[in-house]
């Protein structure tokens, strides 16, 4: 289930949201959206098939979204591995959409790891793939990462709207946020 936070600021704002600071009216022509994803979080698995390209369908260029990819300390390691890998291979948003699109699961690497290693391959990346798995610098880049941002993502998956309010993944609140956000007078 998706966490749900509670209303906790803000003015003429609907939905539920947390404030990450004091909030005031919004009436904005357009909002950036930093969506922070684990690949094997389930519900962020739903939010990356459905919800954002629903966002960015209804709202077009009023809406730009950046996705950052990380690991909670109780997931399965192996897809933020490859990711990390093809992101310096130049590959890293559609390796991203094969990790989601596998349905990975939440904190077991076992099952996982196969149809990662297989993804490598479709990718050409096995070999860089092996060598961050082997040498544990993937798994020291992730827990760099979660010691960085670790404070900052209360759930998954986080989506901070603007740098002031935070959603979880639930698509139709996320637009119901957004639609306050997005308002203009006539």
């Amino acid at each position: 289930a998706n966490p749900k936070p509670l209303r906790t600021g803000g003015t003429g704002l609907t939905g539920e949201y947390v404030a990450v600071v004091a909030l005031a009216a919004h009436e904005q022509d357009h909002v950036l959206i930093d969506v922070y994803a684990d690949f094997t979080c389930p519900a962020c698995q739903r939010l990356e098939s459905e919800g954002l390209e629903k966002v960015r369908l209804r709202y077009g260029d009023r809406v730009a979204i950046r996705n950052h990819y990380i690991a909670g300390p109780a997931t399965a390691p192996s897809a933020k591995i490859l990711y990390d890998v093809a992101v310096a291979q130049g590959k890293g948003e559609p390796v991203a959409r094969a990790l989601f699109h596998a349905r990975l699961k939440h904190g077991d690497d076992g099952a996982n790891l196969p149809l990662v290693a297989a993804i490598a391959h479709r990718f050409g990346l096995s070999q860089p793939f092996r060598i961050a798995l082997e040498d544990g610098s993937g798994r020291r880049k992730i827990a760099s990462e979660w010691n960085a941002l670790g404070g900052k993502v209360a759930f998954f998956p986080f989506i901070v709207i603007g740098d002031e309010i935070a959603v979880g993944g639930d698509q139709d609140n996320l637009m119901m946020v957004l639609d306050s956000v997005l308002a203009k007078e006539e």
